[in-house]
């Protein structure tokens, strides 16, 4: 098999297998040894490599908000995009760096530039998430099954796209306050609820955001998930851990340790879907 070979930055044979991909992967862990490791699939028009050192990616509004929250973790913001290819010569490119929460209403317009229209102008858009690349792997990708694109699916957008403001800002106030070890993430930060205070509550597994007045998430029947320590400690003694609000340049540790969770995307994919 062919080795892997590691870079200071992007080389640029590398620009259009990139430009190519319908779908990336972006893989952060939070600090706490007892927290966790998330991997997020992203897909439609929404990554732009800006030079060999920066990338950026369009976040678009989800169930869960685990990639901002690990950013904003003081002392973190390791980051590691993936991308992997399904069609054509095998490869897979990881893009390791820092990353930088920018919200939908404070991005400069000097980022805000390199995305299409169509994608700024969603309902869904929640921020932007700049990435400053100190190391590039490529590796074989031999594992890795063929697949066929179809096109993109529309369902994510075309949910948010008869919703008003208002509606969106509860929604991520909601669903996008806390990460599953109860991290504070940009849910905390909505224009429309700005100066409200944030109530943090259990429901489901999950550690939710409810503003003054607002009605909490229906408890649903059944087997749930226990919550994290994570969380529970935030319910218990509220937020303990510090973070940096969005837009801050985070610091800290070194991100190589996610690159052997990203390494196994592949054979995860093989495994489960040969």
């Amino acid at each position: 098999p062919k080795m892997g070979k590691a870079y200071d930055n992007v080389p640029e044979r590398f620009f259009e297998f990139i430009r190519k991909q319908k779908i990336f992967f972006v893989g952060t862990a939070n600090l706490d040894p007892d927290g966790h490791v998330n991997v997020s699939p992203k897909g439609h028009d929404s990554f732009v490599l800006i030079n060999k050192n920066k990338c950026a990616y369009i976040d678009l509004t989800g169930s869960g908000s685990e990639t901002a929250a690990h950013l904003m973790q003081k002392g973190n913001g390791r980051i590691t995009i993936m991308f992997c290819a399904f069609e054509g010569p095998p490869n897979i490119l990881r893009l390791f760096g820092k990353g930088t929460v920018h919200l939908r209403q404070n991005a400069p317009k000097s980022l805000l530039s390199h995305f299409p229209k169509d994608m700024l102008n969603d309902p869904g858009f929640r921020s932007i998430m700049s990435i400053d690349i100190h190391r590039v792997s490529s590796s074989c990708g031999y594992a890795v099954p063929l697949y066929e694109y179809k096109e993109d699916r529309q369902v994510l957008r075309n949910y948010f796209k008869k919703r008003d403001q208002k509606f969106m800002d509860e929604y991520r106030v909601k669903k996008n306050s806390y990460s599953i070890d109860g991290c504070p993430s940009i849910g905390l930060h909505q224009e429309t609820l700005e100066g409200k205070k944030i109530e943090a509550y259990g429901a489901n597994g999950y550690v939710f955001g409810r503003a003054e007045g607002s009605k909490p998430v229906e408890v649903k029947s059944g087997v749930q998930a226990t919550l994290t320590k994570g969380a529970q400690n935030l319910l218990k003694n509220g937020v303990v851990d510090s973070y940096v609000s969005p837009s801050s340049s985070p610091s800290g540790a070194h991100s190589m340790f996610i690159m052997a969770i990203l390494a196994i995307i592949p054979l995860i994919l093989y495994n489960g879907l040969a």
